[in-house]
């Protein structure tokens, strides 16, 4: 089975409706073995055989299956794939070639790969054509109850206490997020809002 180069994302969302119960989950990306996929709903790790079941698989697509009702609000069911860093063929120095061995090393490469890359895409980074900066977080015992801040001259990633970021100045303006005012009544002012579509807002959450 060759890699899809074009389509090689190894993760899938899939929304569940509110009351509404889905026992399968397409797979559409090529993964090897039963344990390179992580499920996840609502955040959750799940357990391979013990909540779930893969079909399919060995340098295909496949199916997870797994018994998920959506929760208040609606469920969302994340399958990503994270294939193990290591060597399944070892090739002869001499003698006969195993093509089709060597095909599925290769698309098992391909495929962690982009698992690597997927990973990459997913964290903190700088753009190509900003300037260098050191993003490294400061050691454990530094950033326990601190807050993640970016140096005013460097750019580095820094950490800081709550109280070294001195205190807050109301009114605060609605485009950094506030209500551009000091009492309820002069926010809902401010916002165009009502007490009463307030009270409506809340019975219908």
């Amino acid at each position: 089975m060759t890699i899809n180069l074009s389509d090689n994302d190894p993760r899938v969302s899939y929304s569940v409706g509110q009351g509404v119960t889905q026992t399968s989950f397409t797979v559409p990306f090529e993964f090897f073995d039963n344990d390179d996929l992580n499920v996840y709903v609502d955040g959750t790790l799940k357990t391979l055989t013990t909540d779930y079941t893969v079909s399919g698989g060995d340098g295909s697509t496949g199916t997870v299956t797994i018994s998920v009702t959506g929760a208040t609000g609606g469920s969302t069911v994340v399958i990503t794939r994270a294939i193990d860093l290591d060597r399944t063929t070892d090739f002869p120095s001499s003698g006969p070639f195993n093509i089709a061995s060597l095909n599925t090393e290769l698309d098992r490469l391909i495929a962690i790969t982009a698992d690597l890359k997927d990973k990459v895409d997913r964290s903190l980074q700088l753009t190509d054509y900003d300037f260098e900066a050191n993003l490294k977080l400061p050691e454990r015992a530094n950033r326990l109850g601190a807050v993640l801040s970016f140096n005013d001259i460097t750019g580095d990633a820094e950490v800081k206490t709550l109280g070294s970021l001195g205190a807050i100045t109301l009114p605060v303006a609605i485009t950094s997020g506030g209500t551009a005012a000091t009492t309820a009544a002069a926010a809902r002012t401010n916002l165009g809002t009502t007490e009463e579509a307030e009270v409506l807002a809340l019975a219908l959450t």
